[in-house]
């Protein structure tokens, strides 16, 4: 009975620390209601990439939409990878092809998180959202993408694309063409993927409950052992 409390108490607390590895809409006061992601493995919020379109990252550093202002900082790519694994993505990239049936149901709840950038003019794709993060090469950016598309048999399909194997390997393309850009560049389609910690910095009501009837459960079976 003691052993079977006991665990039965961690398992709880760990089943909900798992289920917060998840993204979640958010509002904001000032960028208007749905335009915040939360991810809440990470603890980062994010500004949906409609909010800064056509946007260089120079016009973002000099002050433009006032996201610095507002607690946002530039995402690296090392945090966009993590936003995306935290979202459902398996870590494979499908530039070279058309996309997979298995991405489309992250593909489609990334756009309606984030918001739809453009439709593409391309064969068997059609809406897409495109945002820039900092490469680790001074002065570029990269240009993470998803769009959704059609597989080779037709069927509805997604694309994670401008990854090649990790997003911070971009060895084989140029820095002035294809996914790598300079601060300058700036696109009515691509946004900047802005992210910022969240105000809440103590442990939430719940999980603080649980720990709390955990260590009331190892306290009864000291309190026990002595009687």
């Amino acid at each position: 009975m003691k052993t079977l409390l006991i665990s039965t108490c961690l398992l709880v607390v760990l089943n909900v620390g798992s289920a917060h590895a998840a993204l979640v809409s958010g509002n904001d006061g000032i960028y208007g209601a749905g335009a915040l992601t939360l991810d809440a493995g990470t603890g980062l919020e994010w500004l949906d990439l409609t909010q800064s379109t056509n946007l260089s990252i120079n016009d973002i550093l000099a002050g433009a939409g006032s996201y610095l202002a507002n607690g946002f900082h530039i995402a690296t790519l090392s945090e966009v990878e993590t936003l995306f694994t935290d979202g459902g993505w398996n870590g494979v990239d499908d530039s070279a092809n058309t996309g997979s049936v298995g991405h489309l149901a992250f593909v489609t709840q990334m756009q309606s998180l984030f918001g739809v950038t453009g439709t593409s003019g391309t064969p068997g794709e059609t809406l897409f959202n495109e945002g820039f993060a900092l490469t680790n090469v001074a002065n570029r950016v990269s240009r993470p993408f998803l769009t959704l598309s059609t597989d080779l048999a037709g069927a509805p399909a997604g694309r994670v694309a401008c990854t090649t194997s990790g997003f911070n390997t971009f060895t084989n393309v140029n820095i002035f063409t294809g996914c790598r850009m300079d601060f300058i560049q700036k696109f009515t389609f691509v946004g900047t993927y802005l992210a910022r910690p969240t105000e809440r910095t103590v442990p939430e009501p719940t999980m603080v409950a649980l720990l709390g009837l955990g260590l009331a459960g190892l306290s009864v079976v000291a309190r026990r052992r002595i009687l």
